[in-house]
């Protein structure tokens, strides 16, 4: 289980995946910009890693995804939804295929003072199938795996996407 106080949250990941923090800025940023923490969960029997990005950000997610579509420049193209982790309403976003890049798939949440997103280029099942379980673990303070829910069509739509290459 990998569990982060300062965040406050937590979530399962296989046993044979691995877990480092692959980026930290200062927490007393003001910059949009700078992930407060970047923590990457990765095997090297799947050709991709995981990373859970944490920011510091008083928008709400719903802005904060469409800026995401901005910068991704799939303004139309994208496909978004909303979930509900810990109780509190996410999103999911879909990112079709970039030029040299596979498929990307986000998952924004908030927490307190700060928003997080998981990302994923969705090169295989195998780790598609991680990136899920992950999601449907993550726990907060007072909150259980119960309390998160993933409609099934966004998963099936994920899935479509596994692969896709330019």
């Amino acid at each position: 289980m990998y569990c982060d106080s300062k965040f406050e949250h937590a979530l399962i990941f296989p046993l044979d995946w691995e877990t480092k923090v692959g980026v930290t800025s200062p927490f007393n940023s003001n910059n949009f910009l700078a992930i407060l923490k970047g923590q990457d969960f990765y095997n090297y029997d799947v050709s991709n890693d995981i990373r859970l990005e944490t920011w510091q950000n008083a928008q709400a997610l719903s802005d904060l995804a469409e800026r995401r579509k901005e910068i991704m420049g799939c303004k139309d193209q994208c496909f978004t939804s909303s979930i509900k982790l810990g109780g509190k309403t996410g999103y999911v976003l879909i990112v079709p295929s970039l030029p040299q890049s596979y498929d990307v798939l986000f998952t924004f949440f908030k927490w307190g003072d700060y928003f997080s997103q998981l990302v994923l280029m969705m090169n295989t099942k195998a780790v598609l199938d991680v990136y899920w379980q992950m999601i449907q673990s993550l726990q907060f303070p007072g909150t259980t795996p119960a309390d998160n829910e993933i409609p099934v069509e966004i998963i099936k739509e994920s899935y479509r996407h596994v692969g896709n290459y330019p």
